[in-house]
């Protein structure tokens, strides 16, 4: 990423929000006054106060959100063999989340999946939220 023109380093969390926020470049929550506020304070508390990035609007996500499409585009590219390869080794791993011990006998887990990470976006049209 960028700030101020000059490439940053960030830290393995500080990316990681960061990286949440470069991948809505391209949407409407960006552009809210609120959802922006809410945002930098966050990431301000994982900056630290004597971090180089003091502001928001210096920054400049883009290579974040080029790698990102990238890393996109690479897995829609990936042959069907390979993506069948893929979904094959998620769903080993899986494997023994998938199944309980309830009272002596082997049930299956409805739902064992975690939400990932990601940033608020809020619960639709708000009017305070400009």
């Amino acid at each position: 990423m960028l700030y101020n023109g000059k490439p940053v380093n960030l830290a393995p969390e500080q990316e990681e929000v960061a990286t949440m926020y470069a991948v809505m470049k391209d949407t409407e929550y960006v552009q809210k006054k609120t959802f922006r506020n809410n945002f930098w304070n966050d990431w301000q508390k994982l900056l630290g106060k004597r971090h180089v990035i003091q502001k928001l609007d210096a920054c400049d996500f883009t290579p974040i959100y080029d790698w990102y499409q990238n890393e996109k585009e690479k897995k829609k590219q990936l042959s069907k063999e390979d993506k069948k390869a893929l979904q094959e080794e998620k769903l080993k791993q899986e494997e023994k989340y998938m199944w309980a011990i309830v009272d002596g006998v082997k049930e299956k887990v409805g739902n064992f999946r975690v939400e990932p990470p990601g940033l608020f976006r809020g619960r639709g049209e708000h009017p305070k939220v400009v």
